[in-house]
């Protein structure tokens, strides 16, 4: 299997729902994703990235990275990553590293000070793997959630 990492493009949105759908549990619109899509490639600061099996020309994981501004350490950026997926049938084959990997390049491409995630309590095997690609940092963090829509 060879993986590309890239941004993520409308053709790979319904393959994107399918991956959400395994996140969250729930099937979003494919039409609604598509004009959130939309809305956030007008944001320089966002990004959706897939990492795609190029021989079999499918998305097996994405992650979304925003770069937040900081007035705290020298000024520099800091990157949230969110809605991390790798499809279930690919989980334990490097995918992940290699997204990480690419995310940490853009990380230091942009200067950022440091990145962070958020992942739910339940996911003791996402958080061995978050471990293993240099989380280790202890915070706790905390989520409200507002409802959908």
């Amino acid at each position: 299997m060879t993986i590309a990492v890239r941004p993520a493009k409308q053709q790979d949105l319904p393959e994107l729902v399918e991956l959400y759908q395994q996140l969250i549990g729930e099937k979003e619109e494919l039409a609604e994703v598509q004009k959130r899509f939309a809305r956030l490639q007008e944001d320089a600061k966002a990004t959706v990235l897939v990492a795609e099996d190029t021989a079999l020309h499918k998305v097996v994981a994405t992650a979304m990275c925003i770069f937040c501004p900081s007035l705290i350490m020298g000024g520099r950026p800091f990157l949230v990553i969110e809605d991390v997926v790798v499809s279930q049938q690919c989980r334990g084959q490097g995918i992940g590293t290699i997204l990480f990997e690419e995310i940490d390049r853009l990380a230091q491409r942009e200067g950022c000070s440091y990145s962070m995630l958020v992942s739910s309590d339940f996911r003791k095997e996402a958080h061995q793997f978050y471990g293993k690609a240099g989380f280790q940092d202890p915070v706790k963090g905390f989520r409200k959630i507002y409802g959908k829509g």
